[in-house]
């Protein structure tokens, strides 16, 4: 079975500022955006999609192997990156990943593979607090008509799609505690004091580097 990479980037940062969180630094230097792409290239041997409602923004990032507009522009949340990255692929699943997730981990998404292909359903994601985990999730090909369906009903809710119109399997509970038993992996930056965390940084430290990341985008 040949897999792809697909990084969903559609959010406006509303919540930072308008912060894009993909092009966050990471303390190694490079981008969350960079440092993903190359995990999911890792695990599946050719280069991810990104999907997002302003391509422009990251245009000259990585060479990915193709910037999705998401559903043109309509802004539907992540169902809409779902549906854009899988009408796109050739392959037969997507792993899934939102843009903002700093703690990713190469042996987590591995088993979320080896537990998907083994499983014989449509698709695969993690449960937490009774809730399904969309990030990271895997999708075959086969989920795109009712995907499809889902759009045209406006339905556009993950949680209700995956368990209502999917077959969806479970990322076992044994290797979620062998592997990332504090769920750090499904961790994303939805605030400040994520990002000042994250980042180690203070407030004044974290609103200087947005300061700095607005006016690059300006330019």
């Amino acid at each position: 079975m040949k897999f792809q990479g697909a990084i969903i980037a559609g959010g406006e940062g509303s919540r930072l500022g308008g912060c894009i969180k993909a092009l966050l630094p990471t303390p190694d230097g490079t981008t969350l955006l960079r440092r993903n792409a190359q995990l999911l290239e890792e695990i599946s041997g050719c280069l991810p999609l990104l999907s997002t409602n302003d391509p422009t923004l990251f245009l000259g990032e990585l060479g990915l192997d193709s910037f999705v507009e998401d559903l043109n522009g309509e802004k539907i949340g992540p169902l809409g990156g779902f549906l854009s990255t899988l009408r796109k692929t050739e392959v037969d699943a997507l792993i899934f990943v939102a843009g903002d997730m700093p703690f990713l981990d190469k042996a987590v998404l591995q088993s979320f593979v080896d537990e998907f292909q083994d499983s014989g359903h449509q698709g695969l994601w993690s449960m937490s607090g009774g809730f399904g985990q969309p990030f990271p999730s895997i999708l075959s090909k086969s989920c795109l008509p009712e995907l499809e369906m889902a759009y045209k009903d406006r339905l556009f809710s993950l949680q209700k799609v995956f368990q209502g119109r999917l077959s969806m399997a479970t990322w076992s509970e044994e290797s979620k505690c062998a592997l990332d038993p504090e769920g750090r992996s499904f961790n994303n930056i939805n605030s400040y004091a994520d990002l000042e965390s994250y980042l180690g940084l203070n407030r004044a430290q974290v609103m200087t580097l947005l300061s700095q990341q607005s006016r690059a985008q300006a330019h």
